[in-house]
This record gives C-alpha cells, sequence and structure tokens, in this order.
C-alpha cells in the first residue's frame, strides 16, 4: 500500500486531532498567503528587494553600488558648477582681449608723429574709457561670487586710485588662492584664474595707463613702446584663454565619462534591486494555485461530524 504523507509536521500513523490538522493547514494557508502579498508589493513597487533580509548578499551590493551612484553624481555636479565657472572666466577673458587689442590700435594711431597734442589727448580719452571698462571687467561677479579674486570671491578683487576723472594706480585686493575640483576619483582641475594673475602679472593695468599719459603728455617714443607692451599683453591673455579652454575640455571629457557611469551604475543597480515582472508574475499565479489548491484541501480534510458536536 502506498505511503502517504500527512500535513507538515505531522507523524504518518499517528492520531491527528482535528485541531492538530487546522493548526497544520492555517500555518502552510498562512505561508502562502504571505509569499502571495510579497510577491505583489515586488510587482506594485518594481522592487525585488523590500528589505535586506530579502537577499542579504544582493542588498549589500545595492548599498555599494548606491554609494558609487552618489559619488559620480556628486563628481557631474562639481564638473558642470566648473565648466560654468570657466566659461564665465573665458568670457570675461576675452573681453579683456579685446579692449586690449582695441588699446593697441589707439597706439598705432597715437604713435603717427602727424597728429597734434589735441589729437593725442581725445586718443587718451578713449583710452581711460578702456581703462574704466577693463576695471569693470576685473571686477565681474558670477552667481553672486567674484571671477577674479582668487579664494577671497565675496571681496572686490580691484580697487582704482584716482585723480580726478583718471585712474592713476589699481590694486589687487584678492589673494593667490587655486581652486581646484576633483572631477574624478583622484582628477583634481584648476577651475579659477586669481586677478593677480590675469590682470597684474600680465600688467594690463599698468600698461593702459602708461599708454593714456603718453598720450597726454604728447610723447611719441612712449607710445611706440606701449604697442609692444600691448602686444606682449595680448599674447599673454591668449595663452591664458587658451589654458582656460584646455580645461573646460578636460571636463567635458571627464563630464561624458561620469554620465556613462552612471549609466553603467544604475543598469547594475536595477538588475540587483528591481523586480523581473513577468517573472514574479507568473511566480504569484503559481503561488495562488497553491493558496486555493491549500485552502480546497483544509476544506476536505477537516469536515465537521457528529463526533465533533459529541465532543
Amino acid at each position: 500500500m502506498a505511503r502517504v504523507d500527512g500535513p507538515e509536521g505531522v507523524i504518518p500513523g499517528m492520531r491527528v486531532s482535528t485541531s492538530l490538522l487546522f493548526n497544520t493547514m492555517m500555518r502552510d494557508v498562512s505561508k502562502y498567503l504571505e509569499r502571495m502579498n510579497e510577491l505583489r508589493e515586488e510587482i506594485a513597487t518594481g522592487k525585488a528587494l523590500q528589505k535586506p533580509s530579502d537577499d542579504p548578499l544582493g542588498a549589500s551590493r545595492a548599498v555599494a553600488i548606491r554609494a558609487l551612484l552618489a559619488g559620480a553624481e556628486q563628481h557631474g555636479r562639481n564638473v558642470t558648477d566648473s565648466r560654468e565657472w570657466l566659461s564665465a572666466t573665458e568670457t570675461y577673458l576675452s573681453q579683456a582681449q579685446d579692449i586690449l587689442i582695441a588699446a593697441k590700435d589707439a597706439a598705432i594711431k597715437g604713435a603717427n608723429d602727424t597728429l597734434s597734442a589735441d589729437a593725442r589727448a581725445a586718443i587718451a580719452y578713449d583710452v581711460n574709457q578702456m581703462i574704466e571698462d577693463m576695471l569693470r571687467l576685473s571686477n565681474t561677479q558670477h552667481e553672486g561670487r567674484y571671477l577674479f579674486a582668487g579664494l577671497r570671491t565675496m571681496t572686490t578683487p580691484f580697487t582704482a586710485q584716482r585723480s580726478g576723472e583718471y585712474i592713476t594706480e589699481v590694486k589687487y585686493e584678492g589673494d593667490g588662492g587655486i581652486k581646484s575640483i576633483e572631477a574624478e576619483d583622484g582628477v583634481n582641475i584648476q577651475v579659477n584664474l586669481p586677478g593677480d594673475v590675469a590682470f597684474g602679472d600680465s600688467g594690463l593695468f599698468s600698461t593702459l595707463i602708461g599708454l593714456r599719459d603718453h598720450l597726454l603728455s604728447n610723447d611719441g617714443s612712449g607710445i611706440a613702446e606701449d604697442i609692444g607692451k600691448l602686444d606682449a599683453c595680448i599674447d599673454r591673455v591668449s595663452q591664458m584663454i587658451g589654458q582656460l579652454g584646455a580645461r573646460s575640455a578636460r571636463l567635458d571629457r571627464a563630464n561624458t565619462r561620469l554620465e556613462q557611469d552612471k549609466v553603467r551604475l544604475a543598469a547594475m543597480l536595477s538588475k540587483v534591486e528591481d523586480t523581473d515582472i513577468a517573472k514574479s508574475t507568473v511566480a504569484l499565479e503559481l503561488q495562488q494555485v497553491i493558496y486555493k489548491a491549500a485552502l480546497a484541501a483544509g476544506a476536505q480534510v477537516i469536515q465537521p461530524t457528529l463526533l465533533d458536536y459529541l465532543r
């Protein structure tokens, strides 16, 4: 005669009471119902990992991947903010270069020995406006912070000493602090250009002031020397613009790699955490069949009898 196993926890051959059968059936039914609810939640949320105990190894991997993803996102924000800062710096430095080119044209015109003192004085007035424009550019702000102040971004970097309507000297009030950001793990890129380097070391203000004064004093030889100084200033500014462009290009490449990393990490996280909807749906349908079968089997086994009412 074939052996028939009883419910879980029941030893074959032993006398089985109705209460034992009922308790066993309820335990099994509750287990099936709990699993059905877990599958429904997985499908509804799209997440296979509802709590760490569901898959301790998977949960550990998910934490590690999330940390890497958070790092990539932070680096991405660093790169975006720094790219905007560099772009603004490059824009205003290019405008400073335009002023220098205009000043050189004025110097070439003023170097003409046939010009009268009054004509040179008129050119000097134009150059004086260029000095004012250069001062304005050197004190440019980006998002409430001074671009050319080094690390003292809340301090006006350049102040002018005046004699009447003329600027006689420009002093740097910022510092030489270098700001670098970590664009990627272990990759640091300088993103600022202190004003003492951009305007002071390059001699922009002193050269423009010298040109204006030579024009006012009708000093032809001094004006001729200023042309060479302006050429040097233009070359220096052009070099700095090139350096800024190279840094921006590095940031762009870093940003591309970061975006690729974020896509890859998001895919890895999805593989660990997300529900396979098709697989979970099939599992839920199967669990529903098992659940209904357990209910039907329990209804057949536990039948009320006259003896049950007499006990």
